[in-house]
């Protein structure tokens, strides 16, 4: 990890299973044992914390126990990712147990259900909250002025700390923060991090009515951390975020949260580290009361896209390529359908069906109307082309998912138009879009690029080939290779022989087809295999790149095990080197 001085790091607390299983409506409630399975799931995201449920509430505590003891008795093996450079990369592999928490109101009999609902899990945790909004303390407790709701706070946060001990994450949140008067909230933050007693774990600051926007939520978070810093608790109390998307603005705020505490540390001169951030979300896109919680998978995607856009490097441990495929776990749990415009996990978010964008995909490659690449998030293709109002026939001729998402990965224009020109072929203008197009959709899916005998095909036509081989044998004796060749061409034969090689089959079967044909090509090391079919000896691919005299072909083939493919590659190869010779002086590429 970096300095703590110049690294915040983002705990991940998924509310899925409490939030998200209260706000589903009777005919769409999780089925008995899924919130086991969903758990599982959040689980192996790299989330720190999950809240399994309200354990006072509807015979909830069973099934809250059977999260913990479950998957809070599990060790996950968790590969985070980041963007670096442009590139998903993965960070060092962790091995980690999330933390099972149970939510429960500010009374002692809640506290001690709760507790015994979570305790059989490795790292237990108890969520306790009251209301300092001065309109939900007058309707939840309207016998009681303000200070005696917080004694009862304070009291409830010290009683869950005596009955979990030193090792149970505690966690106080002050509902509807946002509306909260900022004295009274000052009041209750100041009151729940600096007592001794109670030793809170987690400071949560919710947007409970999804009605604050990014300024106010920062200037609010601002000033939490400002009540922590001062009260000594910087390094000890986390700060955390509950967003609800009302106004489409949680994950807005969220951000913003964040940068308010890293922001708000610098300033205040803390010399200790940034304190710990806590974003509240739901790996069920928009679960949650009303408008649903801050959504994971976009939130996600905003930390590692805009990191460079904080004041201190973000350090979350979260594995991207999870997300789309938990999301979906947890709406079939539901029988609901996700939301094909969802944003990052959603199906649409990857469709095109823009002629223009089509067009330029098919030229450019997926990159070219997205920001970052789709599978990074789950999607299994990073463009998916379907028919539109204005799709043009191009994009109708290639409807369906690519993979191809770098620029450099697809063959484009210019790039056609020069390497045909440097096998000595003058494509018309009006021919170009449709090689390219073609050569792309021929590609797709595969990791490698387009062949030179495959464009010449796409340009000319399919022409015979002028050398063909008619026998081979190699062997190898001692580390010692041997090959014995014919090749053919208009009914005349040309016998080639190579004896005693040390590099292997390869290089003596290419040595002995260079003798027959007086040939000095050669591929070196440039070979590409691609296996279709599992198995050392089953079907494959080879792209080679051969080499004479300084100028450079590239030739593509199968055949029944890489050798085949790559002898079936070069012979190939030297039939478009003999009929650009043919055509016109050999010229370098």
């Amino acid at each position: 990890m970096n300095n703590p001085l110049e690294t915040m790091r983002v705990e991940i607390f998924d509310t899925t299973c409490r939030d998200g299983a209260q706000s589903l409506p009777e005919a769409n409630q999780f089925p008995k044992g899924a919130k086991v399975e969903i758990a599982d799931m959040v689980a192996r995201q790299g989330v720190d914390t999950i809240e399994a449920g309200f354990p006072a509430s509807m015979n909830d505590d069973a099934r809250v126990a059977e999260v913990a003891e479950t998957v809070g008795q599990q060790e996950y093996l968790i590969t985070p990712t980041s963007i670096v450079d442009g590139e998903l990369v993965e960070l060092k592999p962790k091995l980690w147990t999330p933390v099972i928490t149970g939510l429960a109101r500010a009374d002692i009999s809640e506290i001690n259900r709760t507790f015994a609902a979570v305790q059989g899990a490795k790292r237990p945790g108890i969520h306790t909250f009251v209301a300092t909004s001065e309109e939900h303390m007058r309707a939840k407790h309207p016998r009681m002025d303000q200070e005696q709701i917080l004694d009862m706070a304070i009291e409830a946060i010290r009683h869950a700390r005596k009955i979990g001990g030193p090792a149970t994450r505690i966690e106080f949140s002050c509902e509807a923060a946002s509306t909260s008067d900022i004295g009274v909230l000052e009041r209750f933050v100041r009151a729940a991090v600096s007592d001794d007693e109670a030793r809170i774990d987690v400071i949560n600051i919710p947007d409970t009515l999804g009605a604050a926007s990014p300024t106010r939520m920062y200037k609010i978070f601002e000033k939490v951390t400002e009540w922590v810093i001062q009260e000594g608790r910087a390094n000890e109390v986390i700060i955390s975020s509950h967003n609800h998307n009302d106004g489409e603005r949680a994950v807005q705020n969220t951000i913003a949260s964040a940068h308010a505490v890293i922001n708000a540390s610098s300033r205040l001169g803390l010399s200790q580290g940034i304190p710990t951030f806590q974003a509240e979300v739901t790996s069920g896109h928009n679960l949650g009361e009303r408008n649903g919680n801050t959504n994971l998978a976009p939130l996600v995607r905003n930390f590692l896209t805009d990191r460079s856009e904080f004041a201190a490097d973000i350090d979350l441990g979260v594995d991207s390529r999870r997300l789309k495929q938990t999301v979906e776990f947890i709406c079939a749990k539901a029988g609901i359908e996700l939301d094909p415009n969802a944003a990052v996990v959603g199906d649409d978010t990857i469709a095109h069906r823009s002629g223009v964008h089509a067009d330029a995909i098919l030229k450019g490659g997926a990159a070219t109307y997205a920001a970052v690449n789709p599978m990074w998030f789950g999607h299994s293709s990073a463009a998916r082309i379907e028919d539109g109002e204005y799709q043009g026939k191009n994009g109708r001729n290639n409807l369906g998912e690519t993979e191809i998402y770098k620029k450099e990965s697809v063959i484009t224009s210019d790039e056609v138009i020069s390497r045909l020109r440097n096998l000595g072929i003058n494509p018309g203008l009006s021919d170009i879009e449709s090689i390219t197009v073609d050569s792309n959709t021929r590609t797709k899916g595969l990791e490698r690029s387009i062949s030179d005998i495959e464009l010449e095909e796409f340009a000319i036509g399919e022409q015979s080939d002028q050398f063909e081989l008619a026998h081979q044998e190699c062997s190898t004796v001692d580390g010692s290779s041997s090959a014995r060749v014919s090749v053919v061409s208009n009914s005349q034969a040309f016998p080639g022989e190579y004896i005693g090689g040390s590099n292997g089959q390869i290089d003596a079967f290419v040595k002995a087809v260079n003798q027959a044909l007086n040939f000095d090509g050669d591929i070196g090391e440039g070979i590409k295999f691609l296996p279709l079919e599992s198995g050392s000896d089953s079907r494959a691919g080879a792209l080679v790149r051969v080499t004479q005299n300084g100028y450079s072909f590239t030739a593509y083939a199968e055949g029944e095990g890489v050798d085949s493919a790559t002898v079936n590659a070069y012979m190939k190869a030297i039939n478009l080197i003999q009929r650009t010779k043919d055509r016109k002086t050999l010229k370098a590429v």
